[in-house]
């Protein structure tokens, strides 16, 4: 069970797209597109995606309590190297 509101966020090679979904049953709400080449690491995309969603939200974005992220890379151990961009994905 994820704890709302829930990052959800799609990351390929070129872009990673994030929304927020509040609560249960909730359509998500997009945040933002970001290259995957403008940030060093998936954080800085997710910071720059919750800033985004927060300044074109008049109550501002709520912080997510959960993330469920799909990433464009193998996935054989702890670590996904994305496929065509240098992030490097930890489960922890």
């Amino acid at each position: 069970m994820f704890e709302f509101p829930v990052l959800v966020g799609d990351i390929g090679g070129t872009n990673a797209r994030f929304a927020l979904v509040a609560e249960k049953g909730a359509a998500p709400r997009v945040l933002s597109h970001e290259p995957t080449a403008g940030h060093p690491d998936p954080s800085s995309a997710i910071r720059a995606a919750l800033a985004k969603g927060a300044a074109e939200s008049a109550s501002g974005a709520p912080a997510p309590r959960s993330a469920i992220l799909a990433i464009a890379g193998r996935v054989d151990g702890p670590a996904v190297q994305l496929t065509n961009a240098h992030w490097v994905i930890e489960g922890a």
